[in-house]
């Protein structure tokens, strides 16, 4: 069936899609299977691509009727010189969205063989929240990391005002101050430290997917059971791309 919705909406709406398909390729979903699910995934996504550079050409044909008729306004510089700079993007954007179509095709065709061989298989491993001593390996020591979650928390005047970067240290390290401080893990360091890690994990599911979410996601059963687990969990994520 046609559909007549609008170019904007649907290019939003691939986006989205892209988003899910993000998601449901992680191994800790369980979505994926054989290889027979990595072979017709690599196959949508050929498609994908392939597709990319007729309306990347036909963005670029647009922007050039209004380099000719002269009808657009800059705030800054020359309007042509930002068209032309546009157009320039998006052929090489085209040309960019060829190559990832040609290596998804080689992936594809070495995919095409393979099958499954489910004798002796054993249970997939149950996912782990790392430990402490991981997911803390390389963090700031103590007091150093206090002072920077408290002195970027200046001025401040709702917890809604405040990035993930600082939920999830502050979180962390008042975990880390738990596990130093409270051996039976019952007293109020706990407590802040499970507050805390309740904030990240609701910041989490309101925002825009910037958690790992490996082994778990921020609405998994798991979570909800381990909040602090969970903040080891993104803080060791987090710091392997620092």
């Amino acid at each position: 069936m046609f559909d007549d919705t609008s170019a904007k909406d649907l290019a939003t709406q691939a986006a989205e899609k892209i988003r899910q398909l993000n998601h449901a390729t992680q191994g800790a979903k369980g979505e994926l299977t054989y290889p027979g699910d990595a072979y017709e995934v690599v196959a949508s996504l050929k498609c994908l691509t392939q597709r990319l550079p007729q309306s990347f050409d036909q963005l670029s044909d647009f922007l050039e009727t209004f380099a000719r008729t002269g009808s657009v306004t800059a705030d800054y510089g020359v309007p042509d010189d930002h068209l032309a700079e546009a157009c320039s993007a998006l052929a090489s954007a085209a040309m960019v969205a060829q190559t990832l179509s040609e290596y998804l095709d080689r992936a594809h065709s070495a995919l095409a063989p393979l099958g499954y061989d489910a004798t002796g298989r054993q249970p997939a491993p149950v996912p782990r929240w790392p430990a402490p001593e991981t997911a803390y390996a390389l963090a700031p020591n103590i007091t150093s990391e206090l002072g920077w979650t408290d002195y970027d928390s200046v001025g401040r005047p709702t917890g809604a005002l405040l990035g993930r970067e600082l939920w999830l240290r502050k979180a962390a390290v008042l975990d880390r101050v738990a596990l130093a401080e409270d051996q039976d893990q019952s007293g109020d360091a706990v407590e802040l430290a499970t507050e805390a890690a309740r904030r990240l994990i609701e910041f989490d599911r309101a925002g825009e997917d910037q958690y790992a979410g490996v082994p778990h996601g921020p609405d998994h059963p798991d979570t909800k059971a381990n909040p602090r687990a969970y903040v080891r969990q993104e803080y060791a994520a987090w710091q392997r791309h620092q």
